[in-house]
C-alpha cells in the first residue's frame, strides 16, 4: 500500500460523498414507496451539500496540513460495500436508513483511524473535526428516518 497525503484521503472522502448521492438518487428512481423516495432523495441532497462542505473546508486548510504524508493511510471499504448493495424496488425506509448508517460508519472508521494514526497535531485535529461532523450527519440520517416514519 502506497503512501497518501491529506489531501489524496480528503479527495477520496469527496468522491465517497459523491458516490453516495448517486447511489441514493439512483435508489429514489427505482422505488416504489413514496416515503422511501422522500429519504432517498433528503439523503442524496444531504450527500451533495456535505461534498461541498468537505471541499469548502479543505480550502480552509493549510496547504503544508493537506501536503503532509501518511506512510500507512486509512484505508475505507465504502466503495467495496457501495458495489455490492442492492436494494430492492419495495425497500422499507428502516432498510434505507440501516443501509444509509453503514455507509456513514465505513467514513466514520477512515477519519477515526486517520486521527488516532495522524503524524502532526494539525492533521489529528483536521480528522477530528470531520470526525465530529460524520457523528452528526449519523444523527441527522437517524432522525430523519424516524421522521419520515412518522408521517
Amino acid at each position: 500500500m502506497a503512501g497518501k497525503q491529506v489531501g489524496d484521503i480528503l479527495a477520496q472522502a469527496r468522491q465517497f460523498h459523491q458516490d453516495l448521492s448517486r447511489f441514493f438518487g439512483d435508489l429514489e428512481k427505482v422505488a416504489d414507496r413514496e416515503r422511501v423516495k422522500m429519504l432517498l432523495s433528503y439523503f442524496s441532497h444531504q450527500e451533495e451539500a456535505l461534498q461541498e462542505s468537505l471541499r469548502s473546508f479543505e480550502t480552509s486548510i493549510g496547504h503544508e496540513v493537506l501536503a503532509t504524508w501518511y506512510k500507512f493511510p486509512p484505508e475505507s471499504e465504502g466503495k467495496h460495500l457501495l458495489e455490492h448493495l442492492h436494494l430492492e424496488p419495495s425497500m422499507t425506509v428502516d432498510q434505507v436508513v440501516e443501509t444509509a448508517l453503514a455507509l456513514v460508519d465505513c467514513l466514520t472508521r477512515v477519519y477515526r483511524t486517520a486521527a488516532e494514526t495522524a503524524p502532526t497535531e494539525d492533521v489529528r485535529e483536521v480528522f477530528r473535526h470531520l470526525l465530529r461532523l460524520a457523528d452528526r450527519q449519523r444523527d441527522r440520517l437517524q432522525e430523519q428516518g424516524d421522521a419520515v416514519k412518522d408521517l
